[in-house]
């Protein structure tokens, strides 16, 4: 499933929202020891949806293989520099390449 994005605050997630999140280039939901999820993704700054990924924005994913999808709420972006320079977590980096999103349910 491509991950969905849509406005804070929505709690009908039977349309694609703002649009799907096609752009993404990775997308991973961990699953803690007590059954909280995370969904940490890396966004390209020229990517279609980019400017409307803000902080308390829902995506709509599937913490699973073959697991019923749920809103995860961005609480956390950070800025990745080029492959030369490391991430810098909390830093708007001037040669920022992506935004990294911080999701939780």
């Amino acid at each position: 499933m491509i991950p969905i994005l849509f406005e804070p605050k929505t709690n009908n997630f039977n349309s694609n929202g703002l649009g799907r999140l096609m752009d993404a280039t990775s997308c991973l939901v961990t699953e803690e020891r007590n059954g909280a999820y995370e969904l940490v993704m890396q966004y390209p700054l020229d990517g279609i949806l980019c400017e409307d990924i803000k902080m308390a924005s829902l995506i709509f994913a599937e913490p699973g293989e073959g697991q019923e999808p749920q809103p995860f709420s961005v609480y956390k972006i950070a800025y990745l520099a080029t492959k030369r320079k490391r991430k810098n977590a909390g830093a708007n980096l001037p040669t920022a390449k992506k935004k990294r999103l911080w999701s939780q349910p």
